[in-house]
């Protein structure tokens, strides 16, 4: 399951995030850093169990959110529109993905995950 820490701290904050069994980087781009959750939770766990560790490691001042990935792109809607409305929506259907399966792929084989 691959998921999205999205903060200007991005280096500072993935750090904490990858102390998490089972949680590794696949890659950064900017301030998103994905990652791979080796894991059975759900999308929604991953994401609550990424907030809830880094909140509770370095508190809460910090500025980061965690988003599930959709078609491989960021899914900033992922509690506001249904997979059907996502998929009429040009944002994941249309242009450079953010991710993609063969990404995922390579990382996972290469990792033996």
């Amino acid at each position: 399951m691959v998921v999205v820490l999205s903060t200007p701290l991005v280096a500072m904050l993935k750090k904490t995030a990858l102390e998490i069994p089972g949680v590794y980087e696949i890659k950064t781009n900017r301030q998103n850093c994905f990652l791979y959750c080796d894991n059975d939770k759900t999308s929604e766990e991953n994401v609550a169990m990424i907030k809830n560790y880094i909140k509770e490691k370095k508190g809460t001042g910090f500025v980061y959110k965690v988003y599930r990935i959709f078609n491989g792109k960021v899914d900033l809607t992922a509690d506001s529109k249904t997979p059907e409305e996502k998929m009429k929506d040009s944002y994941f259907t249309s242009g450079k993905k953010d991710i993609t399966d063969e990404e995922i792929e390579a990382f996972k084989k290469k990792n033996n995950l």
